[in-house]
């Protein structure tokens, strides 16, 4: 995984590769008011909010994500960073209603056959707090590795349904466009050189990216 023209949210340089995956349905237990009062908002709509706050005053910044009037937030991961240490992080983001999808991504440097990429796809209910999927972004690209490459682009609707854009090849514009429903995963589109990494949106059940120049859709059940 490289993470090319992807925007880096903060950086993180440490001795090691820190990442802290989500627990569970547990999530922060702050009892902070949704949303908190000075922390940076990254997306909002009508029913909850997605933000970003440190780790107490001297952790790294999260990313956090809660329903309006909900008693708590749920901590999605670590911000995106990149650094000596490795890169990865939540990236990127999309809400629908209560239901957040996102990229959690963490690539250690290549210091020892050991070292493998994890990038996976998670959506949540922050109303209920009920983790609706939690998967591999696409088949793993090398033996011990978790999902295809980085998560360019991602949807999701109101019931948990969710599409998104992963880079499939060490070639930039190498990308499939890939969906998880009620019907099970599927590839929607590969391309070698065609399809538009950031082309993703989102009409009702129906997902549009851009292949070529031109528009495709697809819908999700």
């Amino acid at each position: 995984m490289r993470w090319g023209g992807v925007l880096l949210v903060c950086a993180m340089v440490g001795p090691a590769l820190a990442v802290r995956w989500p627990a569970g349905t547990a999530g922060s237990q702050r009892s902070f008011r949704c949303p908190p009062r000075h922390e940076q908002v990254i997306m909002a709509d009508v029913r909850a909010v997605v933000f970003q706050a440190p780790q107490g005053s001297e952790g790294p910044t999260s990313v956090f994500a809660c329903a309006y009037g909900a008693k708590r937030s749920y901590d999605l991961g670590v911000a995106s960073y990149g650094g000596p240490s490795g890169s990865g992080g939540v990236f990127p983001v999309a809400l629908a209603g209560a239901v957040v999808a996102y990229g959690v991504g963490a690539l250690q440097p290549l210091v020892s056959s050991e070292a493998h990429d994890i990038e996976e796809v998670w959506v949540r209910n922050l109303r209920t707090g009920r983790l609706i999927h939690r998967m591999a972004n696409g088949s793993p690209a090398a033996p011990g590795d978790v999902g295809l490459g980085v998560t360019t682009a991602i949807v999701v609707t109101g019931d948990g349904s969710v599409a998104w854009i992963v880079r499939s090849g060490p070639v930039v514009g190498d990308f499939q466009v890939r969906s998880m429903d009620k019907a099970g995963e599927h590839v929607l589109a590969t391309a070698s050189v065609e399809i538009d990494p950031e082309s993703l949106a989102l009409a009702g059940s129906t997902v549009y990216w851009s292949e070529g120049g031109r528009p495709f859709s697809a819908q999700l059940h």
